[in-house]
């Protein structure tokens, strides 16, 4: 039976129950012995201290256990100095990320803690041991001493997995004395989920691809599917188009700022919202109530959403924003620091904490003045499936903040989704077996465009779908997709003189207009890695700077990673012998296997011991290493190539005298034909500034006289403040790319974070992501990873038109060169409008001389100009 498709299916299907048999798989989420940020000053550190709200950057860190008086710990923490009146309670943080939150079906803690202790998860408290009922302070004593063996012995709680959010969670935990002369303190923890592992009902969407366009009345909709437990029935679903919707203005938005300098002052009214972390300390409130419904103009619940990015006009830059989904209701005319409407108090002053927000933050910020984009798709999609929505919180990190356009002002924040309605059942059959090929056939209706999926039920009545949904357009107007004929796609030692030919079609038949594309084919992807500064790995944790370079080298082929940059601050104290050969030990690795620079920043200063360990004698003789300035390599340069692009590396001292800037200039200049990048340990501040505290300050005399000046210069690279930032600024007709990145801070002295700059020259951009060996993790927020246009292929030089009939073949012949590979592509026009885009071929030409278009053939061809000889 073949079925009709009706489009416009809104209504979500009810998620049926699973039911069967599971198995769970044991995952450590918190590994005993795992670095933790404490607090062992003996303070009263508020209410707020066990929420991700809470700013811990100036918290050390070290690994369990952590304490004192046993002799067996990893860190030893403070006692106050008298003994007799030591601290009574120590604070711990960490977190930690689950990718897959609802697979969690539970959870263990585990515990080591002398005397009492009490643990929160997401803010929410989830042991108490050895300590009073109720309410707790800094000088809450443990109910009983801890002495003996129970000091090392392991405490064990089940958790409720629901308090687990998808992405980063926070674990705290506060550790209790019994007295305050008592002799010693213990802490280590370790968590445990079982996540589900129930052999899932397997889907395999099959035909048509993913996107695929169609100018057939009917096809056939396949998977291929399999259930252990035996396959009972599958049913076809059909979802809409995606659709974009943009919500602005004080007819669809409401927004706020909440003050605690006035906590029961409203502040609805005003054309600008400050997020502050002093003078005012002030958070910002924004709700966009008409987004959900099923009128015209709303996303209807249970929709699936593409994207969504919130858009506000910056009128003051600053430090970084947390942006939190709501969980409790407020009015805008009313909502205080203190009140979130008239009478009903916030769960936390300011809407700061996990009883009024989800726990989970998306980052914001306004490195520079005018629009500013944030990524908030994943609260959109929790929205979508039914948490309410109530807006969202922005929260300060501390620092200095910012202010941004209200809902009342000429430019309003903008929430734009783009969002697509679940597919709904349009047909189903009966299965039997373990496996088989399903197959729905369908007529098209054209034009339109639709998405769709097929959902399995087992004989246990577990009910699965492939994991995305597939795209398809319709349109009974188009040309069929070109097919090539010669050369083949592949096809290498190709004639120079060699026509390109094609067929071109349409169901319809009539004559079809070709045209062809060429280009000198783009080169493969490649890599370079960045190491924010290692001051700290090399002063404590040399492992976590091994494992970075460990990593590199393990992926040095799979990933292409062509060049390794380090931004500075080798070391943390210059003259300190034994963290200079930490850092020789892990750089050391990348000896012969990768090319790499580096210089010193300000802790590498005075650079004697940089120049002992890293002297230009060490490279000179290495065929990418360039040069020094003077008689140390402090200000060094490298010579690489990654995908058929040159490079030059220059690397400068922190704040470079005018000496070696003017001498990085003339390297630059020297290789006018490589792209430039300029790493140096100080350049921008964490709101994209040209400033950086210590040495020079102002860091724009670098701009000023490279990145403004300098032709071939694409990238500028620096570390040394706490922080990621980036700026993109036109100089001599293209982007500058100036980012910043610096971990140092974070737990066991910056966590491994690294970047990738991944090149991908066949489309044009670098994918720029931060990732963490020593975590294995990926740092997914807007300033960590990101992408760059980036020109490295040249366009398509266009071919013909040509003029043919339906079936027949198009040729086309340009002029190639010997020995290079080419990309081309043609594409069919027919009278009715439609036009179909062969995908890219390849082939490469042979040896011999280049040659030019033939001048009398009764087609019309276009020519390519000689390519520019790029180093494959």
């Amino acid at each position: 039976m073949r079925v009709r498709l009706l489009l416009g299916l809104v209504a979500a299907l009810a998620l049926s129950q699973l039911v069967g048999s599971v198995r769970a798989s044991t995952q450590t989420l918190v590994a005993p012995g795992s670095a933790w940020r404490y607090n062992d000053a003996g303070v009263n550190l508020g209410a707020t201290w066990a929420t991700a709200a809470f700013d811990d950057q100036a918290w050390p860190s070290g690994l369990a256990q952590l304490g004192y008086g046993d002799g067996d710990e990893s860190t030893v923490l403070s006692d106050g100095g008298n003994p007799n009146a030591r601290h009574l309670t120590y604070y711990f943080r960490r977190t930690f990320d689950v990718a897959d939150a609802a697979g969690v079906t539970a959870l263990q803690l585990r515990v080591m803690r002398d005397d009492g202790l009490l643990v929160y998860l997401n803010g929410a408290e989830v042991m108490r041991s050895n300590m009073p009922a109720g309410a707790v302070s800094h000088t809450t004593l443990a109910t009983t001493a801890v002495s003996g063996a129970d000091e090392n012995a392991w405490l064990s709680v089940p958790v409720d997995p629901a308090r687990l959010v998808a992405g980063a969670n926070l674990i705290a935990v506060e550790v209790h004395q019994q007295s305050a002369s008592s002799s010693d303190v213990t802490f280590d923890l370790e968590l445990t989920a079982a996540v589900d592992l129930t052999p899932p009902v397997l889907v395999t969407l099959s035909t048509p691809g993913n996107g695929a366009v169609l100018n057939l009345h009917h096809t056939t909709l396949g998977a291929t599917v399999a259930a252990t437990a035996g396959l009972a029935r599958a049913t076809l679903l059909v979802g809409g188009a995606p659709q974009t919707l943009a919500f602005s203005g004080t007819a669809a938005a409401v927004d706020a700022q909440i003050t605690a300098d006035t906590p029961t002052v409203p502040a609805a009214s005003g054309l600008a919202i400050n997020v502050d972390g002093q003078g005012p300390h002030a958070h910002g409130l924004v709700a966009f109530p008409r987004l959900l419904g099923a009128r015209p103009g709303q996303m209807l619940p249970g929709s699936t959403v593409v994207s969504a990015t919130l858009t506000v006009n910056c009128t003051n830059t600053g430090a970084p924003l947390s942006i939190y989904r709501l969980i409790e209701a407020w009015i805008p005319d009313e909502a205080t620091w203190n009140e979130r409407f008239s009478g009903q108090a916030w769960g936390v002053p300011g809407a700061d904490g996990a009883a009024s927000h989800n726990g989970a933050a998306v980052v914001g910020s306004c490195p520079t003045t005018g629009l500013r984009a944030i990524d908030v798709t994943r609260i959109v999609q929790e929205w979508s499936d039914g948490a309410p929505n109530h807006g969202v919180v922005m929260i300060d990190s501390g620092t200095d903040g910012v202010d941004f356009s209200s809902s009342e002002s000429a430019v309003p924040p903008v929430l734009s989704v783009t969002f697509r309605s679940r597919p709904s059942p349009a047909a189903s059959q009966v299965l039997s077996g373990t496996t088989a090929d399903v197959a729905f056939p369908v007529l098209l209706p054209s034009p339109a465009a639709f998405t769709w999926n097929i959902e399995v039920a087992d004989a246990d009545g577990l009910v699965a779908r492939a994991p995305a949904d597939h795209a398809l357009t319709v349109d009974w107007t188009l040309p069929d997709a070109p097919v090539v004929v010669s050369p083949v796609d592949g096809a290498s030692a190709v004639s120079p003189a060699a026509p390109l030919a094609a067929i071109v079609s349409a169901p319809a038949g009539g004559p079809i207009t070709a045209t062809a594309g060429i280009r000198p084919a783009s080169g493969q992807e490649f890599a370079i890695v960045v190491l924010p500064d290692t001051q700290h790995y090399s002063e404590a944790f040399p492992a976590v700077f091994t494992a970075q370079t460990q990593w590199i080298v393990a992926n040095k082929t799979a990933r292409n990673i062509v060049f390794v940059t380090h931004e500075g601050d080798v070391v943390e104290h210059w003259d300190n012998d034994a963290e200079w050969q930490a850092a020789n030990a892990s750089m050391s690795l990348l000896d012969g296997v990768v090319p790499y620079g580096l210089a010193p920043g300000n802790h590498d200063q005075p650079s004697t011991f940089f120049n002992q360990y890293f002297p230009f004698s060490r490279y000179q003789g290495l065929p990418w290493y360039g040069g020094h300035y003077q008689t140390l390599n402090d200000n060094n340069f490298q010579l690489f190539s990654g995908g058929g692009l040159d490079f030059v590396a220059v690397h400068l001292e922190f704040c470079p005298s005018s000496g070696a800037v003017a001498w990085a200039r003339g390297v630059f200049n020297a290789h006018p034909g490589r792209i430039g990048m300029m790493t140096t340990h100080g350049y921008l501040n964490g709101s994209a500034q040209r400033t950086v505290h210590g040495g020079c300050a102002s860091t724009q005399y670098l701009w000023d006289s490279l990145g403004a000046t300098t032709p071939n210069l694409h990238f500028m690279l620096s570390g040394h403040v706490h922080a990621e930032a980036r700026r993109q600024d036109v100089a001599n007709g293209h982007p500058v790319f100036q980012m910043l990145a610096d971990y140092q801070d974070r737990a066991s002295g910056g966590n491994g974070w690294l970047r990738i700059l991944r090149f991908v020259p066949a489309e044009n951009r670098v994918y720029v992501q931060t990732y963490s060996p020593w975590l294995n993790q990926f740092e997914v927020d807007a300033d960590s990873q990101f992408v760059l246009d980036f020109a490295m292929t040249p366009s398509f030089t266009p071919l013909g038109p040509v003029v043919v009939a339906s079936g027949a073949t198009a040729s086309f012949t340009p002029a190639l060169q010997p020995s290079t590979t080419y990309e081309w592509r043609v594409t069919a026009a027919n009278d009715a409008g439609g036009s179909r885009t062969s995908p890219t071929w390849t082939f490469t030409t042979g040896a011999g001389s280049a040659t030019a278009p033939e001048r009398e053939r009764p087609l019309r061809r276009g020519s390519l100009p000689a390519p520019n000889r790029r180093r494959r």
